[in-house]
């Protein structure tokens, strides 16, 4: 039976309603023994999820072609900013990214790894956010997907 809030304003004598907390545990693939308890459903889980990687000009370095000509074109919400430096940072005054040279990183990971939080990070300026969510969960939303995508 599905309990209404006006339901709860006219029968609130009848029913007694308690909030529970539930908590589950939650682990990654690896963490587990599926891999050698059983090893056939360990490769079909893992077939789909590999990495397919897409090379360009330099067959050791990653790329996503979209992303680079996103940021090349200044695409994305501000202008990202590649620069011979060692920091990767949102400057919400500048409203603007600015992240080391692609070729500075060991890989193609490191790069869109250090990127792309630093886009989300850019997606809270004041001039893009909107007013129906409160401050705290948007700024926890943010902060949450920014460590998403770094993963």
């Amino acid at each position: 039976m599905t309990i209404t809030r006006s339901c709860l304003t006219r029968k609130k004598q009848d029913y007694n309603v308690y909030p529970k907390l539930n908590a589950y545990n939650m682990f990654n693939v690896d963490q587990t023994n599926i891999k050698e308890a059983r090893p056939e459903f360990y490769a079909k889980l893992q077939e789909p999820n590999q990495l397919q990687k897409t090379k360009l000009e330099n067959a050791d370095v990653f790329s996503l072609p979209a992303v680079d000509e996103m940021i090349a074109k200044n695409a994305w919400v501000c202008p990202i900013r590649p620069i011979k430096q060692d920091e990767a940072y949102y400057s919400p005054s500048r409203d603007v990214i600015v992240v080391p040279e692609k070729n500075q990183f060991i890989d193609g990971e490191s790069y869109y790894g250090t990127t792309f939080p630093e886009m989300i990070h850019s997606t809270g300026h004041t001039d893009r956010q909107t007013k129906t969510i409160g401050t705290r969960i948007r700024l926890w939303f943010r902060f949450l997907c920014s460590r998403g995508t770094g993963c």
